[in-house]
């Protein structure tokens, strides 16, 4: 055999080794490039989904949006609504308090009315209370008067009459006479019939002591009566517009001439319905 034929089975082998490495690198490179072709499918997979995901994020974006805004806008109505019902509310409160204002300034004008009457009542009952009081008063100083007069009287006639009362409660037969000295008593003094007695005078000195402590205290009372009546017409006469004493005055004059424009005093003069004008003239500082 020759040599060329001898070295030619390990060229075959070679050959054949390199095509088998070459086959090997090939399927290699096959099989990476499936890999590869697979990453790519899986890659655009995954950017498919990714762009499905953005589509439904967006989405999803847009409709949580798009309720919030129906959300506000539902808010929104029921605070219109809200508002109105409100304004209505308020609308109607206001026609009630102009109503109630109105009511209120006609019961007050009907309470001022009703306290002025009140007051005049009050001021008339204070008027018939302090008359009344001045007239106890001069009742009790004419009795005191009265009083003193007869206690002065029975008083004088009693010391006329000591003579007579010496005689008859010390004068003995034989005892010296306490004035005189004399033991002999030819004409003692008698006293005479209804003669004025210690005891009547001493009736007479409490009847005068009792008709001045009645007095005193009838005085005390005329005197609270007169306070209490001068309170209450300076009071009447604030109500009726004191600050304007003419109008406070032809206010008041206005209504006696309604009530009682004929009575007259006990002289005939005539009054304006009793009242203490004087108080008048205090209350309006000396205008009238």
């Amino acid at each position: 055999m020759s040599e060329g034929n001898r070295n030619k089975p390990r060229n075959q082998d070679q050959v054949i080794q390199k095509l088998t490495e070459k086959i090997a690198r090939q399927e290699a490179m096959n099989a990476g490039l499936r890999e590869l072709e697979e990453s790519r499918e899986k890659l655009d997979k995954l950017k498919s989904q990714v762009g499905r995901q953005r589509v439904l994020a967006r989405a999803l974006l847009l409709a949580e949006r798009a309720e919030l805004i129906s959300v506000h806008e539902m808010a929104v109505s029921r605070l219109e609504r809200e508002q109105q019902e409100q304004r209505e509310r308020i609308s109607g409160i206001k026609e009630e308090i102009a109503g109630e204002k109105k009511e209120c300034r006609e019961r007050k004008l009907k309470l001022s009315a009703s306290r002025e009457e009140y007051a005049w009542e009050r001021l008339r009952r204070r008027e018939g209370l302090y008359r009344e009081a001045g007239r106890f008063l001069e009742e009790s100083l004419a009795l005191r008067s009265e009083a003193e007069e007869s206690f002065r009287t029975f008083q004088d006639a009693f010391f006329l009459e000591q003579a007579g009362i010496l005689a008859e409660k010390r004068l003995e037969p034989g005892r010296p006479c306490p004035v005189c000295g004399s033991v002999t008593h030819p004409k003692p003094a008698r006293l005479p019939d209804g003669a004025v007695t210690e005891e009547d005078v001493k009736a007479a000195r409490d009847k005068s002591a009792r008709a001045s402590a009645v007095c005193e205290k009838a005085a005390a009372e005329a005197a609270a009566a007169r306070s209490s009546y001068q309170e209450e017409f300076l009071r009447y006469f604030q109500m009726s517009g004191g600050k304007d004493s003419k109008a406070a005055r032809r206010k008041l004059e206005e209504r006696l001439k309604q009530e009682r424009a004929t009575e007259t005093e006990e002289d005939g003069k005539p009054v304006r319905d009793g009242l203490d004008w004087k108080i008048w003239r205090k209350a309006g500082k000396g205008s009238f």
